[in-house]
Formats: structure tokens, sequence, C-alpha cells
């Protein structure tokens, strides 16, 4: 009688098991991945990044359109898809590109867009955009020059004297008077300057609707009414009799600060007694003062290409300094300086956050002076 052969049941066995379980293996593998992903899904999922966030204009104007560009990857190919939110303006369009159309009031609005890959990879990002509600009015040889958020300028008027500005009301300083103009660039009224004689071509307004004027020769401050009446004359504290003093004002808290009396040093007239002071000196600061502004806390102060910044008892520091010479106008809007530099003919618009300075407008004929006027004007 043959024995059994029991190796050989064993080696039949042990195929059967591999047989087996290589046919599971195939099913399993059919379609899904270890995990039980289907294709295309396969390992750990990567989020999307944001490589950028790019905008068409860094100002504009109330309800004027903004294009935003949304720069962003997936490292897994996933389709992508966008959310945008404004908590001001409107969104309009869809996709890693839309429009913004701009809210009012002046300042930074944030736009936030938000990229998904649909696995649940997350990438956000946010941008600044800024609007400049109104105008810009810039005093040239060639007149009164109104210019917009994006650069975009006409002549308003042809008064080619220094500007001021009262909330919504336009000052424009003659030789013996004071024109005050409408939005359309009409005029309101002439106030007649009949006493002091007043020299220079700057001047001040104040909230009363006054003005205030510097005579060089006889370095006093004359103090006059809204209708041009004489109030009071205020000699200039420590002036310098070789240099001539600059008019240009700015009021804080009941304070008239001007640049300067010829010495480096920013004059300070309480509104209410008109008694005068020395506000700031800066006798190393390497040139005249001139062109003054102040958001806040802040002062802007102009020298001849240098753009400084400081508080009322900190040491000035350089916000930007301009390629060509003799700033002559500032004024601070938002986020941004614009200065006016005449020997150029040309504005400048300065991100006071970072310094960054871009030529606005070229072409202007000796521009002096500049002011905002919360109003947007248009050609008429």
């Amino acid at each position: 009688m043959k024995k059994p052969n029991r190796g050989h049941g064993a080696r039949v066995r042990l195929l059967s098991m591999i047989i087996a379980l290589l046919a599971f293996s195939g099913l399993a593998g059919c379609g899904d991945d270890d995990d039980g992903a289907p294709d295309g899904q396969q390992g750990e999922n990567t989020a999307p990044v944001i490589d950028s966030l790019r905008i068409s204009v860094p100002v504009t104007a109330p309800s004027d359109s903004v294009r935003i560009w949304c720069h962003a990857r997936d490292a897994d190919d996933d389709a992508l898809v966008y959310a945008w939110q404004a908590a001001d303006g409107t969104i309009s369009g869809s996709g890693p590109a839309v429009d913004w159309i701009a809210a009012g009031g002046t300042g930074a609005h944030a736009v936030t867009v938000t990229a998904t890959d649909g696995r649940g990879g997350v990438a956000r990002d946010s941008i600044s955009i800024d609007v400049m509600e109104g105008s810009l009015l810039v005093q040239t040889r060639g007149g009164l020059i109104a210019i917009g958020a994006r650069g975009d300028w006409f002549v308003f008027s042809a008064l080619r004297s220094s500007v001021e500005v009262l909330e919504t009301r336009i000052f424009v300083k003659g030789q013996r008077e004071i024109q005050e103009l409408d939005h359309t660039g009409a005029g309101i009224q002439t106030i007649e300057i009949s006493d002091p004689a007043v020299s220079g071509h700057d001047f001040a307004m104040l909230p009363s609707g006054g003005f205030a004027f510097a005579s060089n020769d006889d370095d006093i401050v004359h103090f006059m009414t809204a209708d041009g009446m004489l109030v009071e004359s205020v000699p200039m504290p420590n002036p310098s009799p070789e240099s001539l003093q600059n008019i240009d004002g700015t009021v804080v808290d009941n304070r008239l600060i001007l640049s300067e009396n010829g010495n480096n040093e920013l004059v300070a007239f309480d509104l209410s007694t008109r008694a005068a002071s020395i506000f700031r000196s800066f006798p190393e600061w390497g040139g005249w003062l001139g062109a003054i502004d102040h958001d806040g806390d802040l002062f802007y102060l102009c020298g001849g290409t240098a753009i400084r910044r400081f508080t009322e008892t900190g040491e000035p520091e350089d916000v930007a300094r301009l390629p060509a010479g003799n700033i002559t106008g500032i004024v601070v809007v938002g986020n941004y300086a614009y200065a006016v530099v005449n020997f150029e003919g040309s504005l400048h618009r300065i991100d006071v956050r970072t310094g960054a300075d871009e030529t606005l407008v070229t072409g202007l004929d000796y521009p002096q002076d500049i002011e905002h006027l919360p109003v947007r004007l248009a050609p008429r």
C-alpha cells in the first residue's frame, strides 16, 4: 500500500492560498488606493498656495472699479474654487480675477479671497485698496488744476495763486483779495484786503473762516476775519532778518503751526489768544523747512527733496526722498502723501506706510501749492 504524499498536498494548499490572496489584492486595488480614495486622490492632500494678489490701481475713487487678480497654485493639480469677500464695496465676477466696485469714504478697504481645492485644502489672503474721495487742487502757472485719484486732471480755474480749502469751500489768494469758488469753479465772493499790505504768495486758512498772512518785510503775521478785516498783527518769534518766512500752515488743537521763521523753526500761534511760540526747532535739518501737513498725531514736513514725519515731541524720520528738488506743497490723504515738485513740474504719490514713491502726474507748469477738497470735481 502506497503512503500518501503529504508534501504534495501542502504545496497545493499553499498555492491555493496565494492565488486567493492575489485575487483579493486585485479586487481591492481596482479603482481605489490603500485608503479607499478614488483615482487621482491617492496619498495626503496638499493645501493650495496663494502666491500673490495684484490690483490694477492702488488708489481709486468711490464707485470706480478696481481689477483684482489672485495668483494661486495647487501641488496636487486640484481645481481651485475662489470665494471673494469685501466688508465695503461690491465684488463683481468670480474665479481668480474679479472687479471690486469701490465703496465711499477716504481710507483703506480690505478685500479677501479664499481658494479651496475641494478636499479640505484652504488658502486665504487679503489686499488693501485705498479710496480717495474728492479731488486734489494744485496751483500752477497755467491755472488751478483739479486731479483725481488715478491722476486724471483738468484746468479747474484760470486763477494761478495759492489755494486753501475749508471743508468744501475753495479760496484762492490774489494780490489784494481772496476769491471764494464753488465746486464748479464759479466765483462766490471776492474778499477785499484793504489793510495791511501783505506780501508773499502763501496764506493759511483758519477754522473760523478767517485768514493768516505773513509779511516778510517786517516779520509779522497778520490775522484777519472772514470778510478781510484785520484782527491783530503778531510779531514772528525769533525771526531771521536774512531769510524769508514760509506761511504754509496746518491747524492742530486750536493752534496754527507755520513753517518757518527763517531759522529752521516751526512756529505755533494760539488761535484764541494769538500768542506766538516756537513749536519745534530743527537746526540740523539740512535746508529750509517747507510745506507742512498733519494726519492724526503725525506731522509731515518737506525740505528740498526730503519728506519727514514726527510727533509733537518725537524725532523726525524720513518718509521718502524724491529724485528731484524743490518740494513746494504736501497734503496727506489716507495712507498717501501727495507732494508737488515745482522744478520737475510733477505730482508724486508716496505711500506713507512703505515710503514707496510714484510720479502720478507730469507736465504741470511750475506747481507750488496743493490742497485736498472732499468733493469730486468735474470739468464744466
